[in-house]
């Protein structure tokens, strides 16, 4: 039997996380561990584990999410731990990604990474004793001790045929919203709670927005590598269309490149700059300089949130031009980079805090019996179900989306093991696990 199954949804964002932890609980406490990609749920390998334990990415609504709830109903007896990877959010997604329904309240135990999110749950109606306070392990990567996981810049360098000796500039876009439908935003945000007006308020905001920053990338054509990073849920692909569609053509110096986790570009970089993204509070967490660039103003759901607020910004294109002219002399952030550290948990090393808060939840289960828990699939559900297999079944095309789903990704063991035993090499190295 495995201890326990951690699901990831996105491979740049959590997998170095996961891959710590995965072994920190395996060296430290002797507990197996499975790390797999949500969309490889119904692997037979994945689908057949009996585990104590599940690790969730998230966990907001099993009742009338159909991949959460495929992902419970494989697993009824298990313990469900919610990493929650996002908790520093705008305030038009806050109630679309808010835990939800009998299982997030009574079934699920809650990772936080400081008080902020601990009150928020509470407030959802979360009991307290089902919430752990630990810290932002995403933050933790960031520490020296981590540093030998990421590649150097002559590395990607060679990787991506960059120049090492220019300057760097980082800009990985938070313009997600700007790729959906009307019918997209209405069935992902205005179902959930968010009202019409907001939503295509924020939509409209984020097209215009996208717009203008197009038009400022065109004029980049200096001696700097400006690398524009789509979000993950984005596929580079559609970035190059959007350029495309809008009939602008980006500067020489603009690369748009989505590979590897955001932090190995993140260390390489002179100068980051995005949209309104949490990305550049962990640039300012590494060091860096980091900008929020607003050609267009932004909208109350996204300048009055204290986070944002925190950041420094680049509002015209004067100013973006001038950043761009010299990035190496621009000097680090200091306020948004104490405001991250501020609300998160002060602790050590998060990644050990998250395995051992793990460790002792599932000491706390040895013995007990755990009633399965099954969440009945509604009618349309199985229309939905019934419809996709009949395509299959016609051979007809899978409808093309522009962004990657959580079902989209996959992890296969060689890439776990890999990078398991990069992370073991790294310990070795480091004295981590001393």
């Amino acid at each position: 039997m495995t201890d326990i199954l951690f699901f990831i949804e996105h491979r740049v964002r959590e997998f170095d996380a996961a891959a710590a932890i995965k072994r920190h609980l395996e060296a430290r406490h002797g507990l197996s561990t499975i790390v797999a990609a949500v969309g490889q749920r119904e692997e037979p390998a994945i689908a057949n584990a009996r585990p104590q334990m599940v690790v969730l990415p998230w966990a907001r609504n099993a009742e009338t999410w159909s991949v959460l709830r495929s992902i419970v109903n494989t697993y009824p007896r298990a313990v469900f731990f919610d990493m929650c990877w996002e908790q520093i959010l705008l305030s038009h997604v806050v109630e679309a990604k808010a835990p939800k329904g009998r299982f997030a309240k009574e079934r699920v135990l809650h990772h936080t990474w400081g008080s902020f999110r601990t009150e928020y749950l509470k407030q959802q109606g979360i009991p307290a004793e089902r919430i752990f306070e630990n810290g932002n392990p995403l933050y933790t990567l960031y520490l020296e001790r981590y540093r030998g996981l990421y590649p150097v810049r002559a590395e990607l360098a060679a990787r991506h045929n960059l120049d090492p000796n220019k300057p760097w500039v980082l800009f990985p876009e938070n313009y997600g919203w700007s790729f959906l439908s009307e019918a997209q935003i209405r069935k992902r945000f205005v179902r959930k709670g968010l009202s019409e007006e907001r939503a295509f308020e924020n939509r409209r905001f984020q097209i215009e927005s996208r717009r203008a920053a197009f038009e400022w990338f065109s004029g980049i054509n200096g001696p700097i590598e400006f690398i524009l990073r789509p979000r993950p849920a984005i596929t580079a692909a559609a970035y190059q269309a959007a350029f495309e569609s809008e009939g602008i053509v980006p500067g020489k110096s603009v690369r748009i490149i989505k590979d590897g986790p955001v932090r190995e570009w993140i260390h390489a970089a002179d100068l980051v700059m995005s949209s309104f993204s949490t990305t550049l509070l962990e640039a300012a967490i590494a060091g860096k300089p980091a900008f929020a660039v607003e050609p267009v103003p932004f909208v109350a759901d996204i300048g009055d949130v204290e986070w944002v607020q925190q950041l420094d910004r680049v509002t015209s294109r004067e100013a973006f031009e001038e950043l761009l002219r010299d990035p190496r002399s621009v000097p680090p952030t200091r306020r948004s980079a104490n405001f991250a550290r501020g609300i998160a948990h002060s602790c050590d090393d998060a990644l050990i805090g998250a395995a051992d808060i793990i460790k002792r939840i599932l000491d706390s289960q040895r013995g007990v019996q755990i009633e399965p828990y099954i969440i009945p699939e509604p009618p349309m559900e199985k229309f939905k179900r019934f419809r996709r297999r009949a395509r299959e079944w016609l051979g007809l095309p899978k409808r093309t989306k522009p962004f990657e789903t959580a079902k989209s990704e996959r992890l296969s063991d060689a890439e776990v093991e890999s990078r398991t035993a990069q992370v073991d090499a790294l310990f070795a190295r480091e004295k981590v696990l001393a």
